[in-house]
């Protein structure tokens, strides 16, 4: 994945809104999972992810 085009978020950008249902990638750019939802927001939000499954059946929520 060619990251040259993308705009890193501020702190205050990091809503729920903005998280919720984005696309987690690792560091080999393959998609890790999902965010199923927020706590909190900017630099204190933490997320809870969805990952393994498959077409969401079978996905774990992690934090």
């Amino acid at each position: 994945m060619d990251h040259a085009n993308h705009t890193r978020l501020t702190h205050d950008e990091l809503t729920e809104a903005v998280l919720d249902g984005a696309t987690v990638y690792g560091p080999g750019d393959e998609t890790v999972g999902s965010v199923s939802h927020t706590h909190g927001m900017g630099a204190s939000a933490k997320v809870v992810l969805d990952v393994g499954g498959f077409l969401g059946i079978g996905a774990k929520p992690v934090m």
